[in-house]
């Protein structure tokens, strides 16, 4: 057990591979490993009660990687006086030199990073927009297992000949009544449609509910949420759940302090390959949230049906490098333009960005 002289005013920077059951933890202070990586039981209280009896007077900083546990072990560590950050897995440098990949090898490294100052933290979002989040999420969850039982319904009808391969076929509660209906389509495989039609019906009716209660809360004078959709939806090509999502995982882009720190937070960056004089931009980096980033460009290709300057804009990069590339910045542009909505605290109006560079605008 360490002693309280021993640590007592020292820093202790404490790395922590988080898992299901268990958490691999390493500690480092005044650059020596003073904690060998060790596993125990995953338990924030446990971990709290431990940390804090091994460095009993010490400045204690822990570290883990964004995951499937969230900011729970973070919040908690905070409450219990330890302080706590958290990394996207996708920033953190990795050793070309590393021949093995344990948990055990992974906390001694973040907590190398942290006490050398090499991590970028992620923002810790508050309860209250993690709750918001679960709204738009829980419903994209549910939208693709709607589209899953639709495909399986689907490859049973290819399966027995009741569709063509090339039919443009979209599922509804008319389609399912008319499968029901069918007397070309046997009993067997009929019944087994009823179950994924029901099931269908079951989830879509939910998904239906989810969007009646987005559409009900929707108020501008309400909370602080409402009216950040408000300016969402104010730009060109958002609907109702696009502008909830990007509300919830957004915000009003505050926390960014400049254009660039967005970009690079929804992965909108290109990366780059330069040598010497050479300077080349390839594929944006995709770091950051993936549904930002899918939400944004579906936008896009409904905003240049009705932004003149956006429409030339993909117009002209697309001659030069293709539609993926085109859209894709139009996307980011798109993006820009309502960070400036959000800092002027207007609204987005169509033409009010043309002949302006998006720098000055941002």
């Amino acid at each position: 057990m360490s002693k309280i002289k021993e640590y007592s005013g020292k820093i202790v920077y404490i790395g922590i591979d988080v898992h299901k059951n268990t958490y691999s933890v390493a500690a480092i202070c005044e650059g020596v490993v003073v904690k060998k990586p060790f596993t125990q039981r995953a338990s924030p209280a446990l971990l709290a009660t431990s940390l804090q009896r091994m460095f009993a007077g010490a400045d204690i900083r822990a570290v883990y990687e964004a995951g499937f546990s969230g900011f729970c072990l973070q919040r908690f560590l905070e409450e219990k006086g330890i302080k706590c950050f958290v990394v996207d897995p996708g920033t953190v440098e990795k050793s070309p030199k590393a021949i093995a990949k344990t948990d055990k090898i992974d906390s001694l490294m973040l907590a190398s990073h942290l006490a050398a100052g090499r991590l970028r933290f992620v923002r810790i979002p508050s309860l209250e927009e993690e709750f918001d989040r679960l709204v738009t999420r829980t419903r994209e969850q549910l939208v693709e297992t709607r589209t899953g039982i639709c495909n399986q319904i689907k490859s049973r009808l290819l399966q027995f000949g009741h569709l063509k391969a090339d039919e443009n076929w979209a599922m509804s509660e008319k389609r399912l009544a008319a499968l029901a209906a069918s007397k070309e389509i046997p009993a067997p495989l009929k019944e087994i449609l009823a179950k994924l039609g029901k099931a269908w019906s079951c989830v879509n009716s939910e998904i239906r509910a989810i969007e009646a209660e987005i559409r009900a809360k929707t108020d501008v004078n309400s909370t602080k949420i409402d009216k950040v959709m408000a300016t969402y939806e104010s730009a060109p090509g958002f609907g109702l759940v696009s502008a909830r999502t990007m509300a919830a995982e957004l915000g009003d882009m505050s926390q960014f302090a400049t254009a660039k720190q967005l970009y690079s937070f929804v992965g909108l960056t290109p990366t780059e390959h330069s040598s010497g004089g050479h300077r080349r931009l390839g594929n944006i980096s995709r770091r950051g949230p993936w549904r930002i980033r899918r939400i944004l460009v579906e936008i896009a290709w409904r905003a240049i049906k009705k932004d003149v300057g956006l429409a030339h804009l993909f117009e002209r990069i697309a001659a030069r490098r293709g539609k993926l590339k085109a859209i894709t910045a139009v996307a980011r542009n798109i993006l820009g333009r309502l960070r400036a909505c959000f800092n002027n605290k207007q609204h987005y109006e169509l033409g009010f960005f043309e002949g302006k560079k998006l720098a000055e605008a941002a």
